[in-house]
């Protein structure tokens, strides 16, 4: 089989394709043949060498994976053959998705639902996930809209679909004006536009009780200001890579408070129950076609360094899609 791999840090430059023998299922193990395999830039970090968690070479990438069930091994019954399904996160155990095939615990594997295609499923937690924790976890339940930057990005198309069904008031900030129409029919009741949130927000008069903001940088002062007294800015992503400056007597006199989130400390933290049943209720959501991810498009392993580009492409709505399995070879 083919997989992609790399054997230093740095950009899409360094992924190659590689082969592999394809693997044998063990006891209580399926092999599911990849159909899709979501691009993230969580991906892109730890290709970089800057992901908290850093990888033994070589390596392969890919946190998230659909496909079909082609191979059981002892202890499992042969009825699973051909069926659709879903790895959940984690569930590849760090042998990274980018990859034609891959041997997985066959009770880990999730349904996929017959309203989802295998590009839309293989995509799906990381920004469906990441949403769900940053809306349902204790500061989420805070009263009155909040507001969440990078909303035309796949966590916050995720955050406008899953505000509206937890009946919760969200307002979007975007920097393409192009962008606002469209997030209205995704969940957002208002979207602002402004290019940068420093310069262009200082009119704004709308206090916040939780900001979720994927941005960070110099943007961070502006987010704090639009705090309500009391409120919570939580930052799940570092869009913006410089340092994030805000002044202390906006945390101090308005007792505003500032919180990371990332999704894997988030994964470890919560009882298997409560991973449980959030994976249930978003599948059936998905099912019902009440949550509708987008994919913008999707590519061919040979070309996983355009795929990677794409990822940072301004504009996009939508994941980018990795095929380690070519569309029309199933069971």
């Amino acid at each position: 089989m083919q997989l992609v791999r790399f054997t230093r840090f740095g950009g899409p430059e360094v992924l190659e394709l590689a082969g592999a023998p394809l693997p044998i299922p063990g006891p209580g193990q399926v092999r599911v043949r990849l159909t899709a395999a979501a691009v993230n830039h969580a991906d892109l970090a730890l290709i970089a060498g800057s992901y908290p968690l850093r990888p033994r070479l070589p390596a392969t990438p890919g946190l998230e994976g659909a496909g079909w069930v082609e191979a059981v091994g002892p202890g499992v019954t042969e009825a699973h053959l051909g069926e659709r399904v879903i790895l959940p996160l984690g569930a590849a155990a760090g042998q990274g998705t980018w990859r034609e095939a891959v041997v997985v615990p066959a009770d880990l594997l999730l349904p996929t639902p017959p309203a989802l295609t295998d590009e839309q499923a293989g995509g799906l937690w990381v920004s469906y996930l990441t949403a769900w924790a940053l809306l349902t976890t204790d500061w989420g339940e805070a009263p009155g809209p909040a507001l969440a930057t990078a909303a035309g990005s796949s966590v916050g198309l995720a955050l406008g679909q899953l505000a509206r069904l937890l009946g919760r008031e969200l307002v979007g900030l975007v920097r393409r004006p192009e962008l606002a129409p469209w997030l209205l029919t995704q969940g957002y009741q208002r979207v602002m536009v402004a290019e940068a949130a420093s310069a262009d927000l200082r009119e704004e008069r709308e206090r916040y009780p939780l900001v979720l903001d994927a941005v960070g940088g110099p943007g961070v002062a502006a987010l704090l200001r639009m705090l309500a007294p009391g409120g919570v800015l939580v930052l799940y992503g570092t869009l913006d890579p410089a340092a994030a400056g805000f002044a202390g007597p906006e945390l101090l006199f308005g007792e505003k408070r500032l919180a990371g989130f990332w999704l894997n400390r988030w994964l470890g933290r919560v009882s298997a129950e409560e991973r449980e049943a959030a994976y249930v209720t978003l599948l059936g959501w998905f099912a019902s076609s009440d949550l509708q991810p987008r994919v913008e498009q999707a590519f061919p392993l040979a070309e996983v360094r355009t795929a990677c580009q794409a990822l940072l492409r301004p504009g996009r709505r939508g994941k980018i899609l990795l095929r380690p399995t070519p569309a029309g070879q199933g069971p």
